[in-house]
């Protein structure tokens, strides 16, 4: 990683400086995991490379909380200060990864991690257990801390590769807070302390005066008043930001405006502030949602303009879940929703009706590279296997440019459950989603699926933003259990869908946000979409999905195969393939290894995984659809076993089958137009 210069962008792609060359990440998720000994790091290094990953993120908290916490607040060790073993850490694994060509995307900061100690004069208000949401946006103290932080971080030497980390190149990119935002719920009073509020509400008086060069000139201050307001000192209170989306007052315009300037301006001085220190890679603001989409999300994207790309959150999938810490935790009398997207089923099994959610694809903002860096099917669901296919064929048609997937909990040494009184629900190293990362990684990273045109190109103007307008098609990430705050979404439920909830399976969504004036085009797409039959095909003719069905057809030249999540009545075909499968739940992909078409190409892998379960996982479901959770189950992870015919068009081709490894098991090559699947191999080497 790095022998071909920094990654920079060009356009609306990532691309290697030295050679121009355009380059797509498809990564993973870990902790700065300072337990990893630097062979550790060098194994997981090479598994990762060998699944085609290309990116990590390594996402975790750097500072010493943890072991100020575990070592009873030791007085001789600061908890704000830069945990040496997990700079080590980093160390170890930019070294290991660089070697196998993977590239470092570093995040450090996250509300969650940074709890401000009790009856401290640098965060005063704060007793020790309240977690430090916004504050990083207005608190002095918190900022230098943070400075600190970045400069030692990237301005040490890796004593791994004799670079310091500013100027290692395999260090492509950091972020410079995760899941943080002015426009989430959690700014606010019951969040924050009234102190920090001060802080911000002082701030807000400041910009008020300059706007209207006295607080006397302010039209609204009588007729809006909030009870957080002190005029003799300067200060201004916060509406909920819920309740500012539907009033939209002239105070709540005022409101937005000065949050927006003061999220947007502290991104623009953190950015300067690593150009300052040197750095060459790449800088993204954070990645969080809002507390009104529809209202909010343009203004929360136009501040992330600061820096060089665009990161999403979230791309979770999952269904309604039920029990004690269900939201981070898989348990005994949980219960759950199997749930798949490629039937639209609803986030909750008691409806009868579609949800047109569509978690897994993002717009390209003001044609800047596109990220998502966290995303999981979360488990347990049967149809978490989708994840690898759709990821892999509806990012290349939006051309997103980064998907890393969350998370690795392990050195890779072992594909472990995790059987313990309980499991987390994000776990990557399992057969049905880092399984399938061989064929999925490959079609992603170099472009097997093309890329659509533009299905909505939304010209959204800045200060009708500010004025509280909305963006005319709002579009909410996806959120997992643990961070959804319960906040109050349009239902999106119906039993057919409006032509626009399937715009994004048809081609790219572009927006652009300025203070131009220009209109927003939306082409008719009715060609594509067959609400009839429930089918919805991309412009370019390769992806058919068939809701109704419940299946997805990929048909590119180099890469050909089906997600299916009920049966198969007879066969489903594309150009040089046909399947035939009676299974409720399968993904099959054939991709080219030698770059050449499938009817011609001389190497291929095929592909094939269904479902995963633990050894000993129990269900019973309900009347409603639910399962509840006699036993999580142990080790080892279980694939169901593979039933059906698949048929190649041209010459016969001479199959190999090979090992969860991928190595060739024993026995001779079968020469065959028609390969029966056996029930216990994933992979496949076909030949001419």
């Amino acid at each position: 990683a790095g022998e071909r210069g920094w990654i920079t962008t060009e356009g609306d792609h990532f691309i290697h400086a030295d050679t121009g060359q355009t380059v797509r990440f498809w990564g993973a998720n870990i902790a700065p995991r300072d337990d990893f000994s630097l062979a550790d790091w060098q194994y997981l290094a090479r598994l990762l490379a060998k699944y085609g990953v290309n990116q990590l993120r390594l996402h975790g908290a750097v500072i010493n909380g943890e072991a100020y916490t575990r070592s009873n607040q030791s007085p001789g060790l600061d908890p704000l200060e830069l945990s040496d073993d997990k700079v080590e850490a980093i160390m170890r694994a930019v070294s290991a990864m660089k070697a196998e060509g993977i590239y470092t995307h570093l995040s450090i900061y996250f509300p969650l991690w940074f709890t401000p100690p009790a009856n401290s004069e640098e965060f005063p208000g704060y007793n020790g257990e309240t977690k430090a949401f916004a504050v990083i946006y207005f608190n002095d103290n918190l900022q230098k801390r943070y400075d600190s932080w970045w400069q030692t971080l990237l301005t040490r030497v890796n004593p791994h590769t004799g670079l310091r980390l500013i100027d290692d190149p395999a260090v492509m990119s950091v972020e410079l807070v995760n899941e943080d935002s002015l426009f989430f719920p959690t700014f606010s009073y019951q969040r924050i302390p009234s102190e920090q509020m001060q802080t911000v509400e002082a701030l807000f008086g400041a910009w008020l005066v300059k706007k209207y060069g006295s607080l006397e000139a302010i039209e609204w201050l009588s007729s809006q008043p909030h009870e957080r307001d002190r005029t003799n000192a300067g200060r201004f209170g916060f509406g909920d930001l819920r309740e500012m989306a539907q009033r939209r007052s002239p105070r709540d315009q005022d409101t937005v405006a000065f949050l927006f300037e003061l999220q947007r301006d502290w991104y623009a001085a953190k950015t300067a502030t690593l150009r300052g220190l040197g750095f060459k890679g790449l800088v993204t603001a954070s990645n969080w949602f809002t507390a009104d989409d529809a209202i909010y999300d343009g203004l929360e994207r136009a501040t992330y303009l600061a820096g060089d790309f665009i990161d999403h959150h979230k791309a979770y999938f999952s269904g309604r879940s039920e029990g004690e810490n269900s939201s981070w935790s898989i348990r005994n009398d949980h219960r759950y929703y199997d749930r798949s997207q490629l039937r639209f089923d609803p986030a909750d099994p008691e409806k009868s009706t579609h949800s047109w959610d569509l978690t897994f694809v993002k717009p390209t903002w003001n044609d800047r590279p596109t990220m998502i860096s966290e995303t999981s099917w979360t488990r347990p669901n049967r149809h978490r296997s989708e994840s690898p296919g759709i990821y892999a064929a509806y990012g290349s048609l939006h051309d997103v440019d980064s998907i890393v997937h969350f998370a690795l909990d392990s050195n890779g040494r072992q594909w472990t459950v995790q059987p313990r009184y309980a499991m987390q629900q994000w776990t990557l190293l399992s057969p049905a989603v880092m399984g399938q990362f061989p064929a999925t990684a490959l079609m992603f990273r170099t472009g097997m699926i093309q890329q659509g045109g533009d299905a909505t190109v939304l010209e959204v103007n800045l200060s009708r933003q500010l004025a509280l307008e909305g963006l005319p098609h709002a579009q909410r990430d996806g959120v997992d259990a643990l961070r959804d705050l319960g906040q109050d979404e349009p239902d999106k439920d119906s039993t057919t869908p409006d032509l626009n909830d399937l715009r994004n399976l048809v081609g790219k969504t572009r927006i652009h946000i300025s203070e131009r004036d220009q209109p927003s085009a939306q082409p008719d797409l009715s060609a594509f979409i067959d609400l009839p039959n429930r089918q919805v095909r991309s412009m370019t003719g390769e992806l058919h999905l068939d809701w109704g069905a419940g299946h997805l057809r990929i048909d590119a030249t180099g890469a050909q195969g089906f997600l299916i999540s009920k049966p198969v009545e007879g066969s489903l075909s594309t150009t040089d393939l046909s399947l035939r499968t009676m299974m409720e739940i399968l993904n099959l992909f054939v991709v080219s290894l030698d770059g050449s078409p499938l009817i011609t190409s001389r190497r291929m892998l095929l592909q094939v995984v269904s479902e995963e379960k633990n050894s000993g996982f129990t269900v019973e479901q309900d009347e409603k659809g639910m399962n509840q959770i006699i036993d999580i189950g142990r080790d080892p992870w279980l694939l169901r076993a593979i039933e059906g015919e698949v048929t190649f068009s041209g010459e016969p081709v001479r199959v190999t089958a090979l090992d969860p490894s991928g190595y060739r098991l024993p026995g001779a090559s079968e020469a065959t137009s028609t390969l029966r699947l056996l029930p216990d191999v994933v992979y496949y080497l076909i030949e001419r």
